[in-house]
């Protein structure tokens, strides 16, 4: 599985300065800063976290309440992109608006997000218009 979908340094580029981001992963810290390193997509994200940052995981919200906390926003503030259902899941719990990528489930099995995309331009359309 492709850790990340087509054109996402290009969002990345494009989002980074308007938004803080940040990566709120169920994986391990290890995997999640290789992984960033590896495309050198690091530079873009104020803050990284993974499956040791919280006690619960995924689809318990914690994990994005903490990414929150840690970029000073409202989680009413923020939109989370996520391609799977337990992520789904979270996000709503945690009161944030989801973009779900349909890239590794079909976009049926991602009912309950916000929208439901199949591109990088369709997540930018939504978050730089």
């Amino acid at each position: 599985r492709q850790p990340f979908f087509p054109g996402v340094e290009d969002l990345l580029r494009r989002l980074h300065g308007r938004w803080r981001l940040a990566v709120a992963s169920g994986s391990d810290r290890a995997v999640v800063e290789a992984v960033l390193q590896l495309r050198g997509l690091r530079r873009f994200f104020d803050v990284v976290l993974a499956r040791d940052s919280v006690t619960r995981g995924k689809p318990a919200p914690d994990i994005f309440l903490e990414a929150a906390r840690q970029l000073g926003v409202a989680p009413a503030d923020c939109w989370v992109i996520e391609d799977s259902k337990p992520g789904i899941e979270a996000a709503q719990a945690a009161g944030m608006r989801v973009i779900a990528f349909a890239g590794t489930h079909p976009p049926e099995e991602l009912a309950g997000a916000t929208c439901v995309v199949r591109s990088h331009q369709a997540i930018g359309a939504i978050l730089d218009p």
